[in-house]
């Protein structure tokens, strides 16, 4: 057997592979079935797809979806990042998160 047979081993060899990585992606991971499985419903029952289904730009008719612009959809993303930024503004005012100790220029580099 070659010396990579052990998963846990391999990993603690390489550099590149970190507990910090690991964490990023299962965030990534969490933040994504949130996304999925509580905000995209809300916003639907609240704004449903059918108000934006209007706002289309058809550049040439034909089959092709190619030519049309939807500009609804652009819409309905701005407004779900609008929500998430004011709701991340608001978590990092009442945690007061980054906490900047005593001395520090303030920057997070």
């Amino acid at each position: 057997m070659s010396e990579t047979s052990d998963p846990f081993r391999f990993i603690s060899k390489q550099k590149w592979i970190t507990i910090t990585a690991i964490g990023s992606i299962l965030t990534f991971t969490l933040i994504n079935k949130i996304k999925e499985y509580i905000l995209f419903p809300l916003m639907n029952y609240v704004l449903p797809k059918k108000a934006f289904e209007k706002f289309e730009i058809v550049l040439e008719e034909n089959e092709k979806k190619e030519t049309t612009l939807y500009i609804g959809k652009v819409i309905q993303e701005l407004l779900l990042w609008t929500f998430l930024i004011t709701f991340l503004y608001f978590m990092t005012k009442k945690t007061s998160w980054p906490i900047i100790k005593e001395g520090s220029s303030g920057t997070a580099f």
